[in-house]
């Protein structure tokens, strides 16, 4: 058995409570009942990727690695659900926002490829 003790007070009287969803990042509350102590956990660190409209956006890595991994198998939202049930997991995110920035990161790294050999073609 884990037992918490408040960083605050030093005393063992915590609770936790599920915070925000967002796709497969959960965060976890920690309460002190005692001082009223309390501290955010996330599972998962959030990246900082291109958006839409230009500029950079914040989004969860978990969220960001499940529909790249689909992708690359061959499966999309429906999957994901699906697992997501099979496993007893939250639903994974809208697959359409992260789709947009992996299509971003793609379109930016042949831009890249395209500009390099074109370099090594001239030298």
């Amino acid at each position: 058995m884990v037992v918490w003790i408040c960083p605050e007070c030093g005393v063992g009287n915590i609770t936790t409570t599920l915070g925000k969803l967002t796709g497969w990042a959960v965060q976890v509350v920690i309460t002190c009942v005692d001082c009223g102590y309390v501290s955010k956990v996330t599972n998962s660190p959030k990246v900082s990727v291109p958006s839409r409209t230009g500029g950079n956006q914040e989004v969860y890595n978990v969220n960001l690695r499940l529909v790249h991994g689909m992708q690359n198998i061959g499966k999309g939202m429906s999957a994901a659900e699906e697992f997501s049930a099979v496993k007893n997991m939250h639903r994974p995110p809208k697959f359409n926002k992260y789709e947009a920035i992996l299509n971003i990161a793609s379109e930016n790294v042949c831009k890249e490829s395209i500009d390099t050999a074109k370099e090594e073609a001239v030298a």
